[in-house]
């Protein structure tokens, strides 16, 4: 685990939500998107991405990563701007798996991840991964690429909020058992398993759908624009 007394002190918040902003194919990169999922969320961003809210004028409240690729003046000013600067060189750990790890040591129970998808498929799919792996240590963790919601459920009933006909899809990881309320296609104990059976192209016949899972699986679903 990520050596959280290594790190600068932050200042303590009542606020459990949030924002991580990774280093993967901006398909969140305008100041007007970026600022909405910042809106009640504490912000962590990744090293790679401080580029991007420099271009767009914003100030997240945590830069976080080994700084290899962040530019020192950009460093300097976020400094002098009262953002904390936390150093991890622990090559053993992703910075985004660096984040989590803080976020959750600092009681995040809501955590949203963005521009974690897209460019390599071997990043791609070790962050989603990372959802199942800190499933039972956190609330709700998702990733959102500003179309879609990708999410781990793990013996938990919740209810899902998407637009009426938009698609959705449950995967085991690696086995669960569904049912559901408001989908085209309802489940009543279907059972689900990683590289066998699963439900696709399902569909949200309303605006919210609650799923009842035992054991664990990924859902994708779309996002509320």
């Amino acid at each position: 685990m990520l050596a959280m007394a290594n790190l600068m002190p932050m200042e303590t918040t009542a606020s459990h939500r949030w924002l991580i902003v990774a280093n993967g194919e901006a398909k969140i990169s305008t100041a007007c998107d970026l600022s909405r999922w910042m809106k009640d969320r504490r912000t962590v961003v990744l090293d790679g991405a401080a580029r991007l809210f420099e271009k767009n004028h914003l100030f997240p409240d945590v830069l976080l990563g080994d700084f290899d690729s962040v530019d020192l003046q950009l460093l300097d000013r976020w400094k002098r701007a009262g953002i904390t600067p936390m150093r991890c060189e622990d090559q053993n750990y992703t910075d985004l798996e660096k984040a989590i790890q803080f976020a959750v040591s600092r009681d995040a129970d809501d955590i949203v991840i963005l521009n974690a998808l897209g460019g390599r498929m071997d990043h791609a799919l070790a962050n989603i991964f990372f959802l199942k792996k800190y499933v039972q240590r956190v609330r709700r963790m998702a990733i959102c690429d500003g179309v879609q919601y990708i999410e781990c459920f793990h013996n938990e009933t919740r209810e899902l909020l998407a637009p009426v006909g938009s698609y959705c899809g449950f995967f085991g990881l690696p086995r669960a058992t569904i049912s559901s309320a408001g989908l085209k296609y309802e489940m009543k104990n279907f059972p689900i398993r990683l590289g066998g059976q699963e439900s696709v192209a399902n569909e949200f016949c309303a605006g919210t759908v609650r799923i009842a899972v035992h054991g664990t699986c990924l859902a994708n679903y779309a996002a509320i624009s």
